[in-house]
């Protein structure tokens, strides 16, 4: 497994949308496959909160699999992601998807005045 973290609006990969400086991203490698072990989702929700805890401003998290790894897409989906549309990166075509915070975690995290 390997998994890189980088802050989204320094992507120079067009055409991901412009984002914010806290929106964080990441890119992984997981494999082999392991026959119905589960553990893609686990891992992925694991560094997204991760990503989430380490800047409390970040409101989501992006993630790029590509389009033809349906195994990829599904367990990004398990692990609450959801799709945002299709990119055009490098190499693949991809489907930009995306964690969002949940709203009582970004609540809390949010000084209150």
């Amino acid at each position: 497994m390997s998994y890189w973290l980088y802050r989204a609006d320094l992507d120079p990969r067009p055409p991901l949308p412009p984002q914010d400086p806290t929106t964080p991203a990441s890119t992984s490698s997981l494999g082999p496959p392991l026959p119905r072990r589960g553990l893609g989702p686990h891992l992925i929700r694991a560094v997204s909160d991760h990503q989430l805890a380490t800047d409390p401003r970040a409101t989501r998290v992006l993630a790029e699999p590509d389009t033809r790894n349906t195994r990829s897409v599904h367990a990004f989906r398990r692990a609450g992601f959801h799709p945002a549309g299709e990119l055009d990166l490098p190499g693949k075509k991809a489907l930009l998807m995306i964690r969002d915070r949940p709203e009582s975690a970004h609540r809390s995290a949010t000084p209150h005045f």
